[in-house]
């Protein structure tokens, strides 16, 4: 519930400085289902709670000159088919097509925000993992579970340390020299994301939409 969430971050003032923040709370999951707040699961879960947790620290994230890290996917270029008019997917749901608009999402909302703060401090960069061996969408209704969970995910995963190794070095490097914010990396290098990504009108708006679904 956003009313809890916002409320438990209380004494903001007490982050006296913020080196990263890295924003990586997400998953894929079954059937269309509504939060608390009214929203679609997994666009709140992989990117509502991201943007609101950015928005309320991001005084000290400007005064520290903060880095902040969006976990995304390819599944931002495979699945999505991203409608700001169909954002809560009342239309066409399906597990996938959820998870690929919140993974782009995460893409609009981390070149938004180099859009408004780069300026002012704030270096940002999002980036994909990898498929990495974990317990992702075991809850699922989505193919990917039979990937994550059975004999096959020795063939299509990769180890966590691989996984974090691109957050790692964005982390521990010099943004604007080692890697240029705004950004969708791979494996250390620049990616392309879906096209809808480059939409400087479309994370415009989205961030105006997100900004009102988070107040």
């Amino acid at each position: 519930k956003m009313d809890d969430y916002c409320s438990n971050i209380k004494n903001i003032e007490k982050f006296g400085k913020i080196d990263v923040l890295v924003n990586n709370a997400g998953g894929v999951f079954g059937s269309r289902e509504l939060t608390v707040d009214g929203h679609e699961k997994t666009m709140q879960i992989n990117h509502y709670s991201h943007f609101l947790l950015t928005k309320l620290l991001l005084d000290t994230l400007i005064k520290s000159k903060a880095t902040v890290i969006n976990t995304s996917s390819i599944a931002n270029r495979l699945y999505s088919d991203f409608d700001i008019e169909n954002i809560e997917l009342e239309n066409g749901y399906s597990p996938n097509k959820a998870y690929g608009n919140a993974k782009l999402a995460n893409i609009l909302f981390t070149r938004e925000l180099n859009n408004r703060f780069h300026d002012k401090g704030i270096s940002t960069a999002a980036f994909h993992p990898g498929n990495v061996a974990t317990n992702f969408a075991s809850g699922s209704s989505s193919w990917f579970r039979f990937i994550y969970r059975t004999p096959l995910s020795k063939f299509f995963l990769v180890s966590v340390k691989e996984g974090i190794d691109t957050l790692i070095w964005l982390v521990t490097s010099e943004p604007n020299s080692d890697w240029k914010s705004g950004e969708y990396y791979f494996k250390r290098k620049i990616s392309s994301a879906n096209e809808k990504a480059y939409d400087n009108e479309l994370s415009k708006k989205f961030w105006e939409l997100s900004e009102k679904f988070t107040v």
